[in-house]
């Protein structure tokens, strides 16, 4: 029985408004604070160097959340260790992805340490390796699938415009140097390569690009103590990523705030330089103070 007991209300209504009283009561207040304010999403999408599984090695995607304001912005790394920028797209993990994108997101894509190797045997992640809009058709020799491979820089793109198209922010960042130095005792940069071709993917589509490789590369150079027999300068083999937290790693690796503070190792554009006044944020900044000033 639906008996009205004051004016238009109900047991039914009052049961209802009872029942969404519990529920809403039971949400964590940041989830709460979500609700009541519509906020953009930083995601980041890449290789190991962002998100690792690894023991004892971490992501520079995981830590870097911390510098943000979670009250005005969310930051959802999905990164995925194995994988190339070809691979991210066929596993349909970008799929995933911009399902959940909507206008005013920003969009941090960063692939090149597994681009390379076989195109259609093994883990097959390899692109063709430029910024061209050439194709290849392989056969997986493991599974018999026909696959279209495009190249390093098209897959780029594909990511960058696939954002635009709902309004996000697309900001393309050059790979994390690998532990690999000269004979001059500076680190192996990618200029002339993933680095180079993501560039020019970004400027192809008006993304922004930060040139990451460079930047850390750098930071590398000024941390690491020349070693005393061959006069190179190397990191532990343990320090797999721009941002690790092992003891034997501390001094060897780029912090968060390293690679998004100017100073005279580090150039800029950065991350957190090339997110202000952009997508809808003006003049607020979604890095938490004192940093929004730097």
């Amino acid at each position: 029985m639906n008996r009205t007991l004051f004016g238009n209300v109900t047991r039914r209504s009052l049961l209802q408004s009872g029942i969404a009283a519990v529920v809403l009561s039971g949400i964590l207040p940041d989830a709460q604070a979500a609700v009541a304010k519509e906020i953009p999403t930083l995601w980041l999408i890449g290789d190991s160097t962002m998100k690792v599984g690894t023991k004892d090695q971490q992501g520079w995607g995981d830590p870097v959340a911390q510098y943000f304001d979670p009250t005005e912005i969310r930051v959802m790394n999905r990164g995925r260790g194995g994988r190339s920028n070809r691979t991210f797209l066929t596993e349909k993990l970008w799929d995933a992805v911009l399902s959940e994108i909507k206008p005013g997101d920003f969009v941090v894509m960063q692939f090149g340490h597994n681009d390379g190797g076989p195109m259609d045997s093994g883990r097959a992640r390899a692109s063709i390796h430029d910024n061209s809009d050439d194709t290849k058709e392989v056969t997986i020799q493991e599974t018999g699938v026909k696959e279209t491979v495009h190249s390093y820089g098209w897959y780029l793109r594909r990511y960058i415009t696939d954002a635009q198209k709902k309004g996000a922010t697309p900001i393309v960042l050059s790979p994390v140097p690998r532990n690999s130095w000269g004979a001059d005792g500076t680190v192996n940069r990618a200029a002339g390569d993933y680095g180079k071709w993501a560039m020019e993917a970004a400027k192809q589509t008006g993304a922004v690009f930060i040139n990451f490789n460079e930047i850390i590369a750098k930071r590398y150079e000024s941390n690491l103590p020349p070693a005393r027999a061959t006069g190179h300068r190397s990191a532990p083999r343990s320090c797999r990523t721009s941002v690790a937290h092992p003891a034997s790693c501390r001094n060897f690796t780029v912090s968060v705030e390293d690679a998004g503070r100017p100073g005279p190792a580090v150039q800029r554009p950065t991350m957190t330089g090339a997110m202000r006044g952009r997508g809808g944020f003006g003049m607020a900044c979604p890095m938490k103070k004192p940093r929004c000033g730097g």
